[in-house]
């Protein structure tokens, strides 16, 4: 779930690591882990709160890197582009409707002009 580039980040779990299939097939996976074991450390003892506790190095090693890069990702990839790529899409709408625009009248209206031209004609011959 890391970026290969991210600052200050420990390797990946290795194969056969206690976290190794909890934190590396998906995010999916990684979230639903991640509340199950923040669910039971809520309902641990007091006493049993320290940093040597399973559960809670779990949810600190996870939430630290794992957990914060995945929901990075995942929320760059659906978050809505920029006001700078619209104003590229509005360009390029602009463009290709000039260009049907000037397809229509040099393609059709050339074939089209003659019989418009006569049609002109025969109504000016009536009055």
């Amino acid at each position: 779930m890391r970026l290969a580039g991210e600052h200050h980040a420990p390797p990946c779990a290795a194969f056969g690591h206690t976290y190794y299939y909890r934190t590396m097939f998906g995010l999916d996976n990684l979230v639903k882990h991640y509340r199950e074991e923040c669910l039971l450390l809520a309902l641990e003892p007091r006493a049993t709160l320290t940093p040597n506790n399973t559960r809670y190095q779990f949810v600190w090693e996870a939430g630290k890197y794992d957990l914060r890069g995945g929901l990075r990702t995942n929320t760059h990839l659906y978050k809505p582009p920029p006001a700078s790529d619209q104003l590229y899409q509005i360009a390029i709408l602009v463009l290709l409707l000039l260009a049907e625009m000037y397809f229509v009248r040099y393609v059709f209206m050339p074939w089209w002009g003659p019989r418009q031209d006569r049609c002109s004609c025969r109504t000016r011959r009536r009055l």
